[in-house]
């Protein structure tokens, strides 16, 4: 059986079959479309990806011990996130699993992404 939140928003017309599970490693930028509520303290968020090849893409974040729904390097609450900002998305796998957001940094409004990767790349080396 389908939650409430699922058949509302398909009678709303959300394309969900536009947006599937990765299975992809890597940082790309994305602009968050939608997000809604998922099963066991869950939060299923979707994101048009603008890397050029990984396409759209779902993600599951569940809730931490602080009640937040943040990514496991995250610095940010999901779940507070608003729909329609821009974000650098650091993708981790997990053998034979679907990708997750292992780290998520917010773009500021009129900031440069490139300049914000090569920020994030620099500090990892």
């Amino acid at each position: 059986m389908q939650n409430d939140n699922f058949e509302q928003t398909k009678a709303f017309g959300f394309p969900y079959w536009e947006y599937s599970s990765l299975h992809e490693k890597g940082f790309c930028l994305g602009q968050l479309v939608f997000k809604e509520w998922g099963k066991n303290m869950s939060l299923l968020t979707y994101f048009d990806l603008h890397s050029g090849f990984f396409g759209n893409g779902k993600f599951l974040t569940f809730r931490n011990s602080s009640s937040q729904y943040m990514p496991k390097n995250g610095h940010l609450d999901l779940s507070e996130s608003k729909v329609g900002d821009f974000f650098i998305l650091e993708l981790q796998q997990k053998e034979n699993g679907p990708s997750f957001i292992e780290t998520i940094w917010h773009i500021p409004s009129g900031e440069d992404p490139s300049q914000l990767l090569k920020k994030i790349v620099s500090q990892r080396i």
